[in-house]
């Protein structure tokens, strides 16, 4: 079983450097996470009504967008991050 990490959106973004986001999927994003290591690819989703919620892995239910990090994740663990729905 994974052992399950919580953090803030501050510390991931600290930790594991996003360098792209997408809301909107069109050809061209598919094939260029395609080409990324999946340790590197984290879905957001919907927490409604708490927000939303950042996890490590691709994600199609309640996907607000995806997010891709120049760090990996680690594959023992399971990572969220929550993102109150008025975080500043």
């Amino acid at each position: 079983m994974k052992k399950t990490i919580e953090m803030t959106l501050e510390e991931w973004k600290e930790k594991y450097m996003p360098i792209a986001d997408m809301w909107i999927f069109d050809e061209q994003d598919r094939e260029f996470l395609e080409r990324q290591d999946i340790r590197s690819i984290w879905t957001e989703c919907s927490n409604d009504p708490y927000g939303s919620v950042i996890m490590n892995g691709g994600y199609g239910v309640n996907r607000i967008a995806t997010y891709v990090t120049k760090v990996l994740w680690e594959e023992d663990f399971h990572i969220e991050v929550y993102i109150p729905e008025y975080e500043d």
